[in-house]
């Protein structure tokens, strides 16, 4: 998935001295707002896969920031997640969207909770939100739009999703899931179909990553 938010746009956005253009060499450079200051530290830790040294240091963030740094909440949501720890994930990706509700990751991440809660009604809505907010079509929104509506058995939505889907990446995700909604249908033939599309997906991302 989704976890474009972890390179930080923000930082990603300052603007170094030697990058600007020579009219502006009398400017300073944009500073960074004080709640967001140390999310590069954040993020060095939370790539590392140093989670403990991660969720101590996100934690003071929080506290010295009264709970609004966007960054740190979605990443504790991240490490809890991966700790098995959902409902407290989903806690902090609330959180997040609570700072910043115009942020797709943040929606996605609900989302995501939602559907590895099971509460696929609630994770139709929030991917529909995302669906909404986000300024490109999403393949894993589609995807995951899939994925709940073959859990609710509503399996015309659920193929109609996932070929939109189909259409946005090369990734096999998409083709596995519609396999597996075809073998609901009984439909033996399209499964098969889906599951050689999804072989060749797959072999041709190994090729391309080599």
């Amino acid at each position: 998935m989704a976890n474009n938010m972890l390179s930080n746009g923000r930082i990603q956005q300052q603007t170094t001295v030697s990058q600007q253009p020579s009219n502006d060499k009398g400017k300073k450079a944009p500073e960074i707002p004080a709640i967001e200051r140390n999310n590069w530290l954040l993020h060095r830790h939370y790539t590392r896969h140093e989670y403990k040294t991660c969720k101590i240091l996100i934690d003071q963030e929080l506290l010295r920031s009264s709970g609004h740094n966007e960054y740190a909440s979605y990443l504790k949501g991240l490490i809890l997640r991966r700790e098995g720890k959902i409902q407290d994930s989903l806690n902090c990706f609330q959180t997040a969207y609570n700072v910043n509700s115009t942020n797709v990751n943040n929606i996605k991440q609900i989302a995501k909770s939602l559907l590895i809660m099971g509460s696929h009604k609630r994770a139709i809505e929030a991917y529909l939100e995302a669906e909404k907010v986000s300024t490109i079509p999403d393949w894993e929104i589609y995807l995951n739009l899939g994925e709940c509506y073959a859990k609710l058995n509503q399996l015309y939505e659920a193929k109609r999703h996932l070929k939109r889907s189909i259409e946005l990446t090369r990734n096999e995700l998409p083709y596995v899931a519609l396999a597996r909604v075809c073998i609901q249908e009984d439909h033996v033939t399209e499964a098969r179909n889906a599951y050689n599309a999804a072989l060749r997906c797959e072999a041709c991302r190994r090729v391309l990553s080599v």
